[in-house]
């Protein structure tokens, strides 16, 4: 059994894959204790800081101590009365008819999705979910589908497919309105339109909104004024809420029938009391002026880390700051790793985050901001940072070698992925070699990602041609991602490379 598994993570640690717990000797909040030393913890998704004020929690946590023993099966043994006073604080609050609390997050996405959507209806998911609405929607045996992210108009294609092949069945649109890793939203007024234009259902993960955006920190759906055209509302209360376990809020009907057909929900022991207590002693503070005055601190906060953080490595394609997220693009994954050790070295803690949680190649650090910050810990870790040029070096190294990276499309048909990945791969390196007279152009210099421009098949999507990414890391053994299930043609136009143009930036 030891060396069951040795070639496995021995595996994961050449490729700067592994992980490792780290114990936190105190309380999470903006200061964290690992071993001896003291790190200001930029890592945390308590973006309210609820977890450190606990005055608000306190009064309903001593009521909650009557039941601290009596956890049980919902449906068996009866629910507590603490549950059902969190259900109903959090269906009034996000301002549907009914709610139903879930062990975690990641249970309500599982317990959710199958109970909506089953063999032969069709599930149409964002590139960039969460890992629990995918594994949700692969366990619901459903036809699935993935959009580019935040693609409409990829989304109505696939909408008007799912429609024209499986016209009597339910189509289902999943999507987060914060995402996790990026920071950014999603397009859901577009959504909404695309939503009732077809006839589908929509789910929106508010995990990464809740607390943050919207009147009292309803989010997105409630920022936008589309709460009602959300069918399914998903959240945690594990994030802003400072406290654990996950929810759903819809009508009451989607409510009850999830009582009777969500597995994770049935088959689950419910949340201790005290859990429910200390959730709803945070919706009702959120629900005060008291917490909105909390929920304007924290965009103070994530105002002043826009303003101070250097913009070489931010995403490029977030222009301004709209969550308490900032993720710091990197690429290689060692690379990542190195800075949070660097940044570790000065005592802050920014966590890499790397594949299987982002793609290949897109590793980054993730940088969250709370209303527990000081404005001084925001200004030292942005100081740390322009003062050590951790990132910035990073960047510009990665600007060189972009120097040698070419933008190229190129139209196929017939041939197998592997044989036109070795084939572009070929004539790049005697591109090279006629220039230069000699070879000296390996997979190393081989571009983070390239396009190419393909033709999808007829009884897809109606020869539909779309610009589709694929890593370098893994020429020659492209891992599709399930939104195609693609045949390449015979051949690749002939390319010039000779004339193309050197871009000045990574297509990580």
């Amino acid at each position: 059994m030891e060396d069951l598994f040795a070639k496995d993570l021995e595996a994961l640690r050449a490729r700067s894959l592994d992980r490792h717990l780290r114990e936190i000797t105190v309380a999470q909040g903006p200061e964290v204790e690992i071993g001896a030393r003291r790190f200001i913890n930029f890592s945390s998704n308590d973006y309210l800081g609820l977890q450190t004020i606990l005055d608000y929690a306190r009064p309903r946590l001593r009521r909650s101590t009557i039941w601290r023993r009596r956890r049980r099966l919902r449906l068996i043994s009866g629910t507590q009365s603490p549950h059902l006073r969190l259900e109903g604080a959090l269906a009034k609050w996000k301002g549907t008819e009914a709610a139903l609390c879930f062990s975690s997050g990641y249970a309500a996405a599982l317990g959710t999705i199958p109970a909506l959507v089953t063999k032969n209806d069709v599930v149409l998911l964002d590139k960039l979910c969460h890992a629990s609405l995918i594994d949700g929607a692969r366990l619901s045996g459903a036809i699935l589908r993935v959009f580019p992210h935040n693609h409409l108009a990829k989304l109505a294609s696939h909408l008007e497919w799912a429609r024209r092949e499986h016209p009597a069945k339910r189509v289902l649109v999943i999507t987060e309105s914060v995402f996790s890793m990026d920071g950014d939203h999603a397009p859901l007024r577009g959504l909404v339109k695309l939503k009732k234009r077809f006839g589908a259902l929509l789910m929106l993960d508010e995990a990464h909104a809740i607390g943050v955006i919207g009147p009292n920190g309803r989010g997105l759906a409630a920022e936008e004024n589309v709460s009602e055209e959300v069918d399914v509302q998903m959240g945690t209360l594990s994030k802003a809420l400072g406290a654990s376990g996950g929810y759903i809020c819809g009508a009451r009907t989607l409510i009850e029938w999830l009582i009777n057909r969500a597995r994770s929900f049935i088959y689950s022991t419910a949340p201790p009391p005290a859990i429910a207590a200390a959730s709803l002693a945070a919706v009702d503070f959120l629900a005060s002026p008291e917490g909105e005055e909390r929920r304007l601190l924290l965009w103070e906060r994530i105002r002043l880390m826009q303003g101070l953080l250097p913009r070489a490595g931010l995403n490029e394609e977030q222009s301004g700051a709209r969550s308490a997220i900032f993720p710091w693009i990197v690429g290689d994954e060692q690379a990542a790793l190195n800075l949070a050790a660097a940044l570790q070295g000065e005592g802050f803690l920014v966590p890499a985050i790397r594949y299987p949680t982002v793609a290949k190649g897109a590793a980054r650090l993730r940088i969250t901001v709370t209303a527990a910050h000081k404005a001084s810990q925001i200004e030292a870790l942005c100081g740390t940072i322009k003062r050590q040029a951790v990132f910035s070096e990073n960047f510009e190294s990665r600007q060189r070698i972009a120097q040698d990276r070419f933008q190229f499309s190129v139209v196929v048909s017939g041939q197998s992925l592997r044989s036109v990945i070795n084939a572009v791969f070929k004539a790049k390196c005697s591109a090279n070699s006629a220039q230069s007279g000699s070879v000296g152009f390996t997979q190393d210099h081989f571009p983070c990602r390239f396009r190419i421009r393909h033709q999808m098949a007829e009884d897809d999507f109606c020869r539909d041609r779309f610009l589709f990414h694929f890593p370098a890391i893994v020429i020659g053994d492209h891992r599709h991602c399930s939104e195609c299930d693609l045949r390449f043609a015979a051949s690749f136009a002939s390319v010039d490379w000779s004339s193309r143009s050197r871009r000045n930036r990574c297509d990580d």
